[in-house]
C-alpha cells in the first residue's frame, strides 16, 4: 500500500496526495529535552535581564530625579551669585546679554536705569491736568491703602507739586504745573519722602477726555538712606551682607559684650546654609585688661596683701589699695605671683575666698638665705569674679627693689 497524505487545497478547493515520507519526522525523545530546556534556560535568563533592566530604570528615575532637584538649585544659586556680583539692574535684556548672562530665565530690569537721577515720580502731560476743579484725575495709593494726591516731599491730604512749593508752576496761582492744561508739554516731578506712606502700591491716571490730551508717567526706584554706624561692630555675617559686604573672607564680628570673634563669612552661600557663617575660635577682647601690682614693704599681718601701687593697671580691674582684682569680662585669666620671704611663708591665691594655688617658703636661718618663691595659675572666671593674694601665715616681705609682684591678664575671651 503506498503512504500517501491528503492536503487540501483552499484555492482550487481540491485535496492533494503527497507522499507521507516528504514530513519531516519528529525528533527524538533526548534531543526535545534539551531543546526545551534551552528554550527554559533562556527564557531564565531573559527574565533575570527583565528584572535588571526594571531595576536599572527605576534607579535611573531617582538618579533623573535627583539631577533634576539639583539643577533647581544651581540654576537658583546662578541666578542669586549673578545678582550678588552684578549688583546692578540693568535696563534691558540686552544689556544682560553684554553683561555675559546667557541662561534663558525671569530677570528684573529697570528701563529708566538705575538711581541715575530720574526722580521717583514724574507726569509729564500735554492738556491734561492733575487735578482739574474739585476733580482729582491722579492719585497713588500709599502702603495703608489710602489714595494720595501730593507728587513731593511729604505733604499728606493736600494736592501739592514741587513747583508749587518753590513758586515756579507755569501758572503761579496753581499748585502744580500740568493743572494749566497748557497746549504743549510740561511735567511735574517730585520725590515722596514720607516714610510712613511709603512704599507706592498703585498709581491712577485719568482725565484724558479727548484726542488731543497725552499724557506719561515714570515711578522710580525706592530708595533707602541711612548710616552705618562703623563705631560698632556687626553682630553677624548676614549683618554684614545686608551692609553691603559681598566678598568671602574673614571678618570681626561682635557676637557677645566684651570680644570680637574672627568668623569666616562665605557671602556666596545663602544665609541658611549651615557653611554661610563659620565660626574660628579666635577672638579679641574689646577692652585689654592687664595689671602689675607691687609691693615695697613687709607684710606680716594674716590676710588679703595690700599692694602699693601698680606698674601697668590696664583696664582699671585692679584696685592697689584694697588688694582686689575684678574681671570685667567673661574669660580665661593667667595671673602671677612671686614674694621675697626669709622665714616660713604661704602665699594663697584665691579665687572669690577659695584658694586656687599656693606659693610656700621654707624656714631659713637669716636674711642672705631668704627665697623668692612663685606661682602661676589660670583661672575661668565671669564678670564680677574677683581674685587676691592672700598672707595664709609668715612675711611676705619686700624692699624699694619691689620684689612682691602679683601680675594678671586676660589671654581669651568666653
Amino acid at each position: 500500500m503506498n503512504n500517501f497524505a491528503k492536503l487540501w487545497n483552499n484555492r482550487g478547493q481540491n485535496c492533494e496526495e503527497i507522499p507521507v515520507k516528504s514530513i519531516p519526522e519528529p525528533g527524538k525523545a533526548p534531543d526535545l529535552e534539551e531543546i526545551l530546556s534551552n528554550i527554559l534556560g533562556k527564557m531564565e535568563e531573559l527574565a533575570k535581564d527583565n528584572t535588571e533592566l526594571k531595576r536599572s530604570n527605576a534607579r535611573l528615575n531617582v538618579e533623573n530625579v535627583n539631577i533634576r532637584s539639583h539643577l533647581n538649585v544651581m540654576e537658583e544659586r546662578v541666578q542669586y551669585l549673578e545678582a550678588v556680583t552684578r549688583q546692578i539692574t540693568p535696563p534691558t535684556c540686552g544689556s544682560l546679554a553684554d553683561l555675559g548672562i546667557t541662561r534663558t530665565g525671569t530677570y528684573l530690569v529697570d528701563p529708566d536705569g538705575v538711581l541715575r537721577g530720574d526722580p521717583p515720580i514724574q507726569y509729564d502731560c500735554l492738556s491734561t491736568a492733575l487735578k482739574a476743579g474739585e476733580t482729582q484725575n491722579a492719585r497713588w495709593v500709599d502702603r495703608h491703602g489710602d489714595p494720595q494726591y501730593y507728587w513731593d516731599g511729604a505733604h499728606a491730604e493736600k494736592h501739592m507739586c514741587r513747583c508749587g512749593l518753590t513758586d515756579e508752576c507755569v501758572d503761579p496761582t496753581l499748585p502744580c504745573n500740568c493743572d494749566a492744561e497748557a497746549p504743549q508739554w510740561e511735567s511735574d516731578s517730585g520725590a515722596i519722602t514720607n516714610r510712613t506712606a511709603l512704599p507706592i502700591t498703585e498709581l491712577r491716571f485719568g482725565g484724558l477726555r479727548l484726542d488731543f490730551q497725552q499724557a506719561r508717567h515714570t515711578l522710580g526706584a525706592l530708595v533707602c538712606k541711612g548710616h552705618n554706624p562703623l563705631d560698632r561692630p556687626t553682630r553677624s555675617c548676614s549683618s554684614l551682607r545686608q551692609a553691603g559686604h559681598t566678598r568671602t573672607g574673614y571678618y570681626l564680628i561682635n557676637t557677645r559684650e566684651g570680644r570680637l570673634d574672627v568668623a569666616l563669612c562665605q557671602m556666596d552661600l545663602d544665609e541658611t546654609d549651615p557653611k554661610f557663617q563659620l565660626e574660628t575660635g579666635a577672638r579679641i577682647a574689646v577692652e585689654n585688661v592687664y595689671f602689675d601690682a607691687y609691693l615695697v614693704n613687709y607684710q606680716t599681718n594674716s590676710g588679703r596683701i595690700r599692694f602699693d601701687g601698680t606698674e601697668v593697671n590696664i583696664g582699671d580691674a585692679m584696685s592697689p589699695s584694697t588688694g582686689i582684682f575684678t574681671a570685667p569680662t567673661p574669660g580665661i585669666y593667667a595671673f602671677h605671683l612671686h614674694y621675697f620671704s626669709d622665714i616660713e611663708t604661704q602665699v594663697n591665691l584665691r579665687q572669690n575666698g577659695i584658694v586656687k594655688g599656693q606659693a610656700y617658703a621654707d624656714d631659713v636661718y637669716g636674711y642672705d638665705d631668704g627665697q623668692t618663691p612663685g606661682q602661676s595659675i589660670l583661672l575661668t572666671l565671669d564678670a564680677g569674679d574677683q581674685v587676691d593674694a592672700y598672707l595664709d601665715f609668715g612675711s611676705a616681705g619686700s624692699t624699694s627693689d619691689r620684689n612682691v609682684h602679683f601680675v594678671g591678664y586676660l589671654l581669651y575671651p568666653l
